[in-house]
């Protein structure tokens, strides 16, 4: 039986994990199996979480924008470490849920062969994790390079009246 396992059950994660789960797919999510990173290492039952899957897909954000130990490598760290235990299963095929944003911004076509140019750091720290990617040994790695997902509760628009919010804040 196919078994799938999701690393980082937020907003994307959680949706996927039910969705699959709803198809009838083996899944499990690791935020419910116990599997997180803090203070630059991984904690929980990863080796556990990773056995025996046929497909890894990854949701976790780069971090750069985050408070993170280091803001210029986000969660490159946790990249790593994590590529190095899937390195002992490397017919395992992950998907990797990447961003838009590693490309310039311009109105064209873009495909698997447009030239990369990250801008802001979390550009820059998710192209370093894809780079780590395609230098490991795992033989099926997919980058996701996704934009503008909008759901029930999740739009543009509450992230610029948030942002409105705190310059009224700031101006009182």
């Amino acid at each position: 039986m196919i078994k799938i396992g999701i690393l980082g059950e937020g907003w994307l994660g959680s949706y996927l994990l039910q969705r699959l789960q709803g198809n009838g797919f083996d899944v499990k999510g690791a935020k419910t199996f116990g599997c997180y990173f803090r203070n630059n290492r991984w904690e929980g039952e990863l080796s556990a979480f990773l056995e025996s899957l046929s497909y890894l897909i990854i949701t976790i954000p780069s971090g750069a924008s985050r408070n993170t130990s280091d803001p210029k490598d986000g969660n490159l760290t946790l990249f790593k470490q994590l590529i190095s235990r899937l390195n002992k299963n490397p017919n395992l095929t992950v998907f990797y849920t990447s961003s838009i944003s590693v490309y310039e911004k311009a109105v064209r076509v873009i495909d698997e062969n447009t030239k990369l140019d990250p801008k802001t750091s979390s550009a820059r720290v998710i192209t370093r994790i894809e780079e780590e990617f395609e230098k490991s040994q795992i033989q099926r790695f997919h980058a996701l390079r996704l934009g503008g997902l909008i759901g029930e509760d999740r739009h543009p628009i509450y992230s610029l009246l948030s942002a409105q919010k705190s310059i009224a804040s700031d101006e009182l």
